[in-house]
């Protein structure tokens, strides 16, 4: 549903969403909010390299989304492993700076 609407997803990275959702992913303890913050990550990264990138740099460091895709609901495994694969596809062999 959100990936319909160019506003929301405009004012979200705005406002650092990609930090905060990555943030309550490795914080929060209910599956489900993981699995909305997953969700709404993949939204983010599909068509944006940028967001894509700045996933990139979290994940190469702390591993929070490779966790879910390993521990998370059935959902978000799916889109977790969604966006290892996009970020290997696109940033494997790069370095972190």
């Amino acid at each position: 549903m959100l990936s319909s609407y160019d506003k929301p997803i405009e004012q979200m990275v705005k406002l650092d969403a990609v930090s905060c959702l990555l943030s309550i992913i490795k914080e929060d303890t209910s599956d489900k909010s993981k699995e909305h913050c997953i969700a709404i990550l993949h939204t983010l990264c599909y068509n944006d390299r940028t967001r894509l990138q700045e996933m990139w740099r979290d994940e190469s460091v702390k591993g929070t989304i490779a966790n879910l895709a390993l521990n998370g609901t059935t959902r978000a495994k799916r889109k977790a492993k969604e966006i290892v694969e996009r970020i290997d596809k696109y940033f494997s062999g790069a370095q972190t700076s």
